[in-house]
């Protein structure tokens, strides 16, 4: 039987090494894995997004899930995306969602086309230039776009105690 030991760390040096790598992670943009989804009417979201024009709704718009559930929007936000129109970033922000929707006829209302290949997806815009490039996940049976957050997440650096 092989044992692994779980390393034991100490004091100021564990603390310092992981103040650097939360310092150097900070500096880049977050971002989650959405869903191109053809049967979603809008783009829907986690709460947790961090978009472009975040605000709080007390009346929002409420949806129907495939399983016969049914949840309600807390926010709505823009998508992190100028890439895309700007009549394409409008989302709507949910508690119960896990997977980001993204809208395959919100997208072509807006006058994008949506490309799919066997491993592959593009979205592009009237003249065919790709604006956003995505890969087809195997395990999940989805097509999946990164979506970038506007701003990283608050540095964890700050909630270290010293």
């Amino acid at each position: 039987m092989i044992r692994y030991s779980t390393p034991k760390y100490h004091g100021k040096t564990f603390t310092s090494s992981l103040k650097l790598c939360n310092t150097v992670l900070d500096q880049y943009p977050h971002s989650i894995r959405g869903a191109i989804d053809s049967g979603a009417t809008d783009h829907f979201m986690p709460t947790t997004y961090k978009g472009t024009n975040h605000q709080t709704v007390t009346n929002g718009i409420k949806v129907s899930c495939a399983n016969g559930s049914h949840m309600q929007a807390v926010a709505t936000d823009t998508l992190a995306l100028p890439q895309l129109p700007i009549t394409a970033r409008h989302c709507h922000k949910f508690h119960d969602i896990s997977i980001p929707l993204i809208s395959v006829p919100y997208l072509c209302e807006a006058g994008c086309t949506i490309n799919f290949k066997h491993d592959a997806v593009h979205i592009a815009d009237k003249n065919g230039i790709i604006l956003v490039a995505g890969k087809h996940n195997p395990y999940r049976k989805l097509y999946m776009i990164d979506i970038p957050s506007a701003q990283p997440s608050p540095p964890l650096t700050a909630t270290i105690a010293r």
